[in-house]
């Protein structure tokens, strides 16, 4: 019996230590990835707000780092409605999709059709777009397998203008025909534009889940129809809008943006980080309580700080990457870039790309780190004939522990330790 009982006990701890391997070699790959807070201390401009926005989509692409959402931090508990929305509009989609399951093809479609009232409503407050680009197809789909030919056209059309393209839901050959002709009437279809303005301006403007500029600008080569929009500015709540394009008139959308919760918060770490860059010495670049505060605020390892000074062709970027435990300042790049070009977005990759490209022990302070030894080490863990040995040293040692625990003089543990002991 006493056998019995530390074999259980010792295949338990294997299974654990197996678990254990397993997570250790699946989370290898994130290993090193770093929490990253962007924040733009510029004056509040277009020219600037572009050239932030570049900045976060060049870092957003880097894998060594996770570019944190600061609009989700600072309005984090005011969300309200909006939050109620998409919340109950997800359990609408679960239920329109287990409805279908089930072959109740009306009933799903009427679950999908309220999902997607109220997610076109807060669409500014989905974190994921193509859930959204997921439900127009699923509920185009459903609407045709209940007989609603001229509803499925329309959400298909819908589908296609968002740019559409999967479901999570097979769909049949008719439904996939019809998402093509929706593609190709929406590329033949009149084109509209809409002029958008915000208070305050300088807001990120995405209309169709698509980045179109910074307030007040045009969206220009629009598909006739309604189109949903969507706003950004840090300190600022994000807000979802509506407005028509169509060929006869130029349609003006002008929102107004409310102050994020944590606004106040947040304008202070801008003023301090102002500080304390404009403060930074050559010998001893190092932040201060601004830095710390961002790492804080967004649960953030670094903070890239963008400064733009300067309008038109000859504005000036600075990038400013900290560490916000020590606030050191572990990199600076800059450079002359113009916002109003196309090319904004190829000038701005090479300085995120420097600035981030970091020899983290060299730069905390630490020992330089071996790339060639690390490379083998991933390689070995790595090898599939590693693991199998150490499976078999684990599984010989609780063989042994087995057998060695049938010896007559071997005694029971105390209960209160969970420890075994063996006798020879």
């Amino acid at each position: 019996m006493a056998a019995h009982c530390f074999a259980s006990r010792s295949t338990g701890w294997l299974l654990l230590a197996a678990l254990a391997l397993t997570s250790t070699a699946a989370r290898a790959d994130e290993v090193g990835v770093r929490r990253a807070a962007i924040i733009d201390i510029s004056e509040s401009s277009a020219g600037g707000a572009k050239v932030a926005r570049e900045v976060e989509r060049a870092l957003s692409s880097n894998p060594d780092f996770a570019v944190q959402d600061i609009h989700a931090t600072l309005n984090a508990g005011s969300e309200g409605d909006n939050a109620t929305n998409i919340k109950s509009a997800q359990a609408f989609r679960t239920a329109g999709l287990a409805a279908l399951a089930e072959g109740q093809t009306d009933d799903a479609a009427e679950q999908l059709q309220s999902a997607l009232g109220l997610m076109s409503r807060s669409f500014a407050h989905l974190r994921d777009t193509d859930e959204f680009r997921q439900l127009l197809v699923e509920l185009g789909a459903v609407q045709l397998r209940s007989g609603a030919k001229s509803s499925a056209r329309a959400t298909f059309l819908q589908a296609a203008v968002f740019g559409a393209e999967t479901a999570s839901i097979p769909l049949e050959p008719a439904e996939l025909a019809m998402l093509a002709a929706a593609r190709e009437e929406s590329k033949a279809a009149p084109r509209g534009a809409i002029q958008i303005s915000s208070t305050p301006a300088a807001a990120e403007a995405w209309v169709d889940g698509r980045f179109v500029g910074v307030t007040p600008c045009p969206a220009a080569g629009l598909t006739a129809g309604t189109h949903i929009i969507a706003l950004y500015k840090a300190g600022y709540a994000p807000v979802t809008a509506t407005a028509t394009a169509n060929a006869e008139a130029f349609e003006q959308a002008s929102v107004q943006l409310e102050p994020a919760r944590r606004k106040l918060i947040y304008d202070d770490v801008v003023g301090k980080l102002r500080g304390e860059v404009d403060a930074l010495e050559s010998d001893h670049p190092q932040g201060g309580d601004g830095v710390k505060q961002a790492g804080s605020l967004f649960l953030s390892e670094v903070a890239l700080v963008v400064r733009t000074r300067g309008k038109g062709s000859d504005t000036q970027v600075e990038l400013f990457l900290f560490d916000t435990q020590s606030q050191k300042l572990l990199r600076k790049e800059a450079g002359t870039v113009d916002p109003t070009s196309r090319g904004l977005r190829e000038a701005i990759a090479p300085m995120v790309a420097r600035v981030s490209d970091i020899q983290w022990a060299v730069a905390l302070g630490g020992e330089v780190d071996d790339p060639t030894k690390r490379a083998k080490k991933d390689r070995l863990v790595r090898k599939w004939w590693f693991w199998t040995i150490i499976g078999a040293v684990v599984a010989g040692g609780v063989t042994a522990a087995v057998v060695l625990s049938k010896s007559d003089k071997s005694e029971p543990a105390p209960a209160t330790t969970g420890s075994v002991v063996l006798s020879f």
